[in-house]
């Protein structure tokens, strides 16, 4: 045979070996391929084929699992499954904390496709879900854990209430100091992990709280984002979205940095009955995790008033936590976590000398 026979046979059969050596990285490697690749749409299909062989006949309400491997547990209080991968999608089931589900796909760095216990198929915020089950939780004490009130946090001061508004570099003087002092910002949700047994408090913790759900909010929020810390934001849902006030996309974004979002109202709860505060209150979380996707565990009162009625109103709602505007330290959590304590920034003038006064991080 010539050698000019030769030179396309060898050039294809490199070819075919390349690709061949390709295939078997693709299958048998974890590596990212582009969205319409060859590589991406073989691995695919052979994934596709794979899960119909090992379904079989098995009912995925026996077995939600495709394998071990693929099993996926709620580590949130609880989360909702929708029926596509958007907060606004419809909403199809709700999963509690420590349900398994099985992934179908990792559909973007947000959202798992999974198909649950039940039959159910659809997404899931991907951040609520871990490969280790939840530890059974059992009950510990938590105290001594400060909760600091906020209101506006703007150089804007003379447009404000001067006890309402902290200018940005004395809030920003006082998160260098917890991180000086190695405190942990904590949100609700890990308080109740913690009182769950399911993660230690550490030494030095701090809640940072932020109420009414005030425009300025979202500096505040990347500021601590930032710097890796997290704050509690209670917003007044009927305001959202006007002038002055945080966006529905806004808040969405904040609780994609880590943020918690609790509820506020402007009423007064101490003339009403637990029935209307019931369905007045309820309504108002009711809205705001439709918007949020997540849990809402935590509130805080209006002007810090409440009543017996609020309280029982709370309860049956699910509330968790609820923040008065009454001073000191969060003592009462072991006890009344629906009455807890908080010191409020006093003035505009306060900054890190404020948290030594208070005894935050000594």
């Amino acid at each position: 045979m010539k050698k000019t026979h030769l030179l396309p046979l060898i050039l294809f059969c490199v070819v075919f070996l390349a690709y061949v050596l390709y295939f078997v990285k693709v299958v048998n490697q974890d590596i990212q391929l582009e969205r319409n690749s060859i590589g991406k749409l073989m691995k695919r299909s052979m994934e596709l084929s794979d899960r119909e062989l090992n379904m079989g006949e098995t009912s995925p309400a026996s077995n939600p699992s495709f394998s071990g491997a693929q099993a996926q547990y709620v580590d949130f209080t609880w989360l909702n499954l929708r029926k596509e991968p958007d907060l606004g999608s419809e909403l199809m089931e709700r999963l509690e904390q420590g349900d398994e589900v099985a992934v179908i796909e990792y559909t973007t760095p947000d959202w798992v496709h999974v198909r649950t216990a039940s039959g159910a198929d659809g997404y899931v915020a991907r951040r609520y879900l871990s490969e280790a089950k939840p530890v059974a939780p059992h009950s510990i004490e938590v105290s001594d854990l400060p909760i600091v009130t906020y209101h506006h946090v703007t150089d804007d001061v003379e447009s404000f209430l001067e006890n309402l508004t902290l200018p940005v570099n004395n809030f920003l003087t006082q998160l260098d100091y917890l991180v000086d002092h190695q405190v942990v910002t904590m949100t609700f949700s890990d308080v109740q992990q913690i009182r769950d047994g399911v993660r230690q408090l550490p030494e030095h913790a701090i809640v940072l709280t932020f109420d009414d759900g005030y425009a300025d909010h979202y500096q505040v929020a990347q500021h601590l984002n930032g710097k890796g810390m997290k704050g509690v934001f209670f917003v007044i849902p009927d305001l959202i979205g006007q002038d002055g006030y945080l966006s529905w996309t806004q808040l969405q974004k904040m609780v994609s940095w880590g943020m918690e979002i609790g509820l506020h109202n402007n009423a007064d709860l101490t003339t009403a009955g637990p029935n209307y505060l019931t369905d007045f209150i309820g309504n108002s979380k009711t809205l705001l995790e439709s918007q949020i996707g997540i849990s809402v565990i935590a509130y805080a009162y209006p002007s810090g008033r409440y009543s017996e009625a609020a309280l029982e109103a709370l309860k049956a709602l699910g509330i968790q936590f609820a923040r008065t505007l009454n001073p000191g330290n969060l003592q009462l959590l072991k006890d009344k976590p629906l009455e807890l304590f908080t010191f409020k920034i006093p003035s505009p003038q306060a900054a890190a000398r404020q948290f030594q006064a208070w005894g935050i991080g000594l």
